[in-house]
């Protein structure tokens, strides 16, 4: 008997032995004595799933093993891979281990990595053949249009990303660009810049929109090579500002909308000669701990990661146990981190 190419079935393996799926099932379950099914029956089933290479579907298993009640759920994080970026998904799961941990929850987690743009090549593991609920971290545009446009069979919960569809827990990324521009025209700046990454989720191209729409509220200047991106990483920060510094005019207040870039920006700005926060002041927005350890330390909009991450887990298990899929969404507050870079501005801290 030749080894089949792809999943083979227990369709296909009955069919292959003439016999029932229920007898297939029985054997490779091994309840073949316990349900008096001979010997020779059960060798020929084991040896041609053997040889036309089947493989159980161990998530379908879990999941049948788990119906009812308080056992077991298995949940889904589909996270979108960006290069170099490495602390988000770490604080993501962090958060969901505390939440398990602190309260004894009989879930298990299964991780899916889909790349940006390209979340409906996921589309058959967003099934209740693969788990109870997902939670899904870092959609675009296209993957948000693909959720929009499918229905599925399990609750899902989208991280910072709010439909009128599916669940969510975000925060405003608009008003946390329109913030830092509030808090450069607070300090005395006149003309700023920004740092953003070349491939954007929807949360970055808010914060892009937020901050450049607060500049012209508040009177900033925003020259056009003042704004640069490049790759998502350390290195894209660096070389992002080293081409801005290098345009001949230097903005007094530079937001590095995402934090992974913040460091290369910072030393940037330093080999150029310039101080912080005296001749350029920096903010980013993320807080991981990195800022609070530069030199100097960088202000920062801080993101709740964790908190986050444990209510998308405590909102798709409501839905799981309650059966209600109607979109909840819960908004979490952004807090300004002020530490050296720029600093709290003294008309700001009596408010």
């Amino acid at each position: 008997m030749r080894k089949r190419k792809g999943a083979v079935s227990i369709k296909q393996l009955a069919e292959s032995l003439n016999l029932s799926p229920g007898t297939i099932s029985i054997v490779l379950n091994g309840h073949g004595d316990k349900m008096r099914i001979s010997k020779a029956t059960q060798n020929r089933v084991l040896e041609a799933a053997r040889e036309m290479g089947y493989q159980p579907n161990i998530y379908a298993k879990r999941l049948r093993q788990g119906e009812g009640g308080n056992q077991h759920k298995l949940i889904a994080v589909f996270n979108c891979y960006i290069k170099d970026v490495k602390n988000v998904l770490g604080r993501i799961l962090y958060g969901i281990q505390t939440e398990i941990s602190d309260k004894n929850l009989p879930v298990d987690i299964l991780m899916q990595t889909y790349q940006l743009t390209k979340l409906s090549e996921k589309k058959e593991l967003l099934s209740s053949t693969y788990c109870n609920g997902a939670i899904i971290y870092g959609v675009s545009e296209e993957d948000t249009a693909f959720l929009l446009n499918e229905t599925f069979d399990i609750p899902i919960v989208i991280f910072n990303r709010p439909t009128e569809k599916y669940g969510s827990v975000y925060v405003e990324d608009y008003e946390a660009g329109r913030r830092v521009a509030q808090l450069f025209a607070s300090s005395g700046c006149k003309n700023v810049g920004l740092i953003m990454p070349s491939k954007r989720s929807r949360a970055g191209s808010m914060r892009q929109l937020g901050f450049l729409d607060g500049c012209s509220q508040n009177g900033l200047v925003v020259a056009p090579q003042h704004i640069q991106e490049d790759v998502l990483s350390t290195e894209g920060g660096y070389v992002a500002a080293k081409r801005m510094l290098q345009s001949g005019s230097i903005p007094q207040g530079l937001f590095v909308q995402i934090s992974e870039m913040a460091a290369g920006a910072a030393r940037a700005i330093r080999e150029r000669g310039l101080q912080i926060p005296n001749e350029v002041k920096l903010v980013s927005y993320g807080d991981s701990q990195i800022e609070e350890y530069m030199t100097p330390s960088l202000t920062a909009i801080r993101m709740p990661i964790e908190t986050m991450a444990a209510e998308c887990l405590e909102l798709v298990l409501n839905m799981i146990d309650t059966n209600d899929w109607r979109p909840t969404t819960r908004i979490e507050p952004l807090k300004i981190i002020f530490r050296e870079s720029c600093p709290e501005p003294e008309n700001e801290k009596n408010k």
